[in-house]
């Protein structure tokens, strides 16, 4: 399944200034609270944090943006789907998304190129094999935040409204959501299973509500 939703970019950065979080730790908490409601909806344990697995730019600050290729390395994230009350969870993910990227920068970001070479020959082989073996799995999300151009882009006479990405999803973490900021919109691209996610329009309203 994959289902889209847009954001204002305005909004999101209102927010996360006020908070005095990332735009990338709002985006987190966002799915945090989403995350918990669906657990809550089904009657399950919201007693402790989901995980994320988190691909950030492998890209030092200030350098030229690279537009082709997947020259990214991931981390992983706390989201506070525990927390009950939404401006602590914000601010525990928040702090959670700073200290993930802040760690990849402090162990190096070269593994990038070899997760982009040997993730898409191993991963389908390690799912294979362990799928029936391993009942743990390292993350219960897979996400990205893809920063785009601010300003509006043309393919000749055309003008590129919208810019929505969706990424792969892997059994066992059937749950993968990209974000993409272009000229002042925030775009998710949401993919799922329906035994992962039976309403995933419900999953972005809840991320909506709770900004």
């Amino acid at each position: 399944i994959c289902v889209s939703y847009a954001f204002d970019f305005a909004d999101i950065r209102a927010v996360s200034k006020a908070a005095g979080v990332t735009v990338n730790g709002l985006y987190h908490a966002l799915i945090a609270a989403a995350l918990r409601d669906e657990l809550l909806r089904r009657g399950e344990d919201t007693s402790a944090p989901m995980v994320a697995a988190f691909a950030i730019g492998a890209r030092d600050a200030g350098a030229e943006r690279h537009v082709q290729g997947n020259f990214v390395t991931p981390t992983n994230v706390n989201m506070f789907s525990n927390l009950d009350d939404p401006l602590e969870r914000l601010a525990h993910t928040g702090q959670s998304c700073r200290d993930g990227v802040e760690l990849r920068k402090m162990t190096g970001v070269q593994m990038a190129g070899r997760w982009a070479v040997y993730t898409c020959r191993l991963a389908p082989l390690f799912v294979k094999v362990a799928k029936d073996r391993s009942p743990k799995v390292v993350n219960h999300v897979t996400t990205a935040n893809v920063p785009g151009p601010a300003t509006t882009r043309w393919a000749g006479p055309v003008e590129v409204v919208d810019w929505v990405s969706f990424a792969l999803a892997a059994h066992p973490a059937n749950l993968n959501i990209t974000a993409y900021s272009y000229a002042g919109r925030l775009s998710i691209g949401l993919i799922t299973t329906p035994e992962v996610l039976p309403e995933p329009q419900r999953f972005l309203a809840r991320m909506e509500d709770e900004l």
